[in-house]
């Protein structure tokens, strides 16, 4: 998806993908992102995400990057805080502690922009991402990444027959080849997407598999 195909779907509300709820997966593993005051955690394309406030209440100082500037705005307008606005070349700052939203482009982010984080919580960015991009975004994640932190990460599987994604299906292999080397991988939980889903109901796809992945660079 082009960048201005997504501004557009935020400024038009078509955001069928927006969950409405914290994800249950990040409820179920986020013991093992070890959240506590001062730590910080990276949320890729978070959008309004409800996971978000989740991982605030972990004690996580939380910094969600997503292009739409209105996404983040409609998330932190349902925080009782003063929302402070910087440009920093490119990038657009919401400030609000404990958030840091930026809308920028995420492929752009450096350690000596961002700083380095403790945890990263990607619910559907990878997938979100065409394959020709998938090596660099990984080796950006793992650059962001301190030495102890880990990635919890969820992707999908689908018949790609009969869809060609956004959000595009990556199998638990493919997961492991692209962070093969560098990165440890655990496989934390698979299971089939309900039939009541919008990407089953609005793509028509016979079934759809979620994994969970639990990240650790490859040096621990």
């Amino acid at each position: 998806m082009e960048h201005v195909d997504w501004l557009e779907r935020w400024r038009e509300g078509r955001t069928p993908f927006h969950m409405d709820r914290i994800n249950p997966w990040l409820e179920r593993f986020a013991h093992h992102l070890d959240l506590g005051p001062g730590r910080r955690v990276l949320v890729p394309l978070c959008g309004m995400s409800l996971d978000l406030g989740y991982l605030a209440r972990q004690g996580g100082r939380v910094m969600g990057v997503d292009l739409a500037e209105e996404a983040l705005r409609r998330f932190l307008e349902r925080q009782p805080r003063k929302i402070a606005r910087q440009e920093r070349g490119d990038a657009i700052f919401l400030l609000a502690a404990p958030y840091t939203l930026v809308a920028a482009d995420i492929m752009t982010m450096t350690r000596e922009q961002f700083g380095m984080f403790d945890a990263i919580w990607d619910r559907a960015a990878l997938v979100a991402l065409p394959q020709a991009c998938h090596a660099a975004y990984v080796g950006l994640l793992l650059s962001l990444l301190k030495p102890e932190g880990r990635i919890l990460m969820v992707s999908i599987e689908y018949d790609t027959a009969l869809m060609d994604g956004p959000p595009f299906s990556l199998p638990a292999q493919e997961i492991k080849d692209l962070f093969r080397g560098s990165g440890q991988v655990e496989v934390l939980a698979e299971q089939e997407v309900d039939a009541d889903e919008p990407i089953r109901v609005n793509h028509n796809l016979p079934w759809v598999k979620e994994s969970v992945f639990l990240i650790a660079a490859r040096d621990q």
